[in-house]
């Protein structure tokens, strides 16, 4: 049975970082569609960074291919969503 191929938007940040590592630890395919704005946290090393911004409907549909979103790790920046 092939591993699990998970997608998360983000990936950066505080919980979604711990995530990640916690899926890859487990074993999982991880690709992370984020826009490589902040180097604070870094993925691990076997996650596949797809560069692109989940604001521009071109970046999001090239990434996605047959991977299915799970987890969207977005910032809440009040009401100027």
């Amino acid at each position: 049975m092939s591993a699990l191929r998970v997608l998360f938007i983000g990936g950066s940040g505080i919980i979604s970082s711990a995530c990640c590592k916690l899926a890859v630890q487990r074993g999982i395919e991880l690709y992370a569609l984020n826009r490589g704005a902040t180097q604070l946290r870094a993925l691990p090393s076997e996650v596949t960074i797809l560069h692109g911004d989940i604001r521009e409907k071109a970046s999001v549909r090239e990434a996605l291919g047959d991977r299915m979103i799970i987890y969207a790790a977005l910032k809440f920046s009040g009401l100027g969503l």
